[in-house]
């Protein structure tokens, strides 16, 4: 047996199966052995899927959720490009990306789809754009989604994404990130709630940053990124400015 005082390094904390990314897998298949087992035995549970581009408040959502859920549960795994499907099973699918079939049925989690407008939205994107490169006002190909000129390419995605969701059979909240931070996201929480998923109470806000990444702040001219308005989605995030949209079954 290793013991602890014996293991020199973080290799060795793997082998051993001390590994906090392992713990957390197999915590989290525990807690969906419960659910599968409540299942059985009539009591189904909704899951939850947040997705969004980037910089539109995917982490804290999730983060706000996990905070949430009562003990014994599991509504949303850690690593947020994965998700529970209707059979109590561990899927991929990244959250940036076009949402696909699999994750528009019925059966399949709830959504939470996140939104910002642009001219907030662009500056954190350009302080730190992930895998995408920016060349002049261009973005890179990333998630499936074309190159684009930075505006375009973010009504595109929001615009695709808010498309599929409508047109879809899926149970989904589209909920803008400003608008969500000043309620301290306890409006989704409590629509959550209203539609079969079980949270704690009194709620706990997220009081933490979320971002796993620090970022040096430089403020861009959002005239060089934006050179026409789009009128579809100016309006889509007025109305999300103003209130959730959601749809259930």
């Amino acid at each position: 047996m290793i013991s602890l005082s014996s293991i020199r390094d973080v290799g060795q904390l793997v082998l051993a199966g001390f590994s906090p990314k392992r713990r957390e897998q197999q915590y989290e298949q525990k807690l969906l052995n419960n659910m599968i087992s409540r299942a059985r035995a009539g009591k189904i549970t909704p899951t939850v899927f947040t997705a969004g581009y980037y910089h539109t408040g995917t982490r804290w959502v999730n983060e706000l959720i996990r905070t949430n859920t009562p003990s014994g549960l599991l509504y949303s795994p850690r690593n947020q490009h994965r998700y529970i499907d209707e059979q109590y099973r561990i899927a991929e699918f990244g959250k940036h990306g076009r949402l696909n079939p699999r994750l528009l049925g019925k059966d399949s989690p709830i959504i939470i789809y996140m939104v910002r407008d642009f001219e907030t939205w662009v500056q954190s994107f350009l302080n730190n754009p992930y895998d995408v490169k920016i060349c002049d006002d261009i973005a890179s190909s990333s998630y499936g989604w074309p190159s684009l000129n930075v505006y375009d390419l973010y009504c595109h995605v929001t615009k695709t994404n808010i498309s599929l969701l409508r047109e879809s059979s899926s149970n989904f909240i589209i909920a803008n990130l400003a608008s969500n931070q000043k309620t301290k996201g306890f409006d989704i929480l409590e629509l959550l709630e209203q539609h079969g998923v079980s949270l704690t109470r009194p709620f706990s806000p997220i009081l933490k940053h979320t971002k796993t990444r620090s970022t040096r702040r430089t403020h861009f001219d959002v005239s060089i990124y934006k050179h026409h308005t789009d009128t579809e989605f100016e309006t889509l995030i007025a109305n999300s400015e103003a209130s959730l949209e959601y749809k259930f079954h």
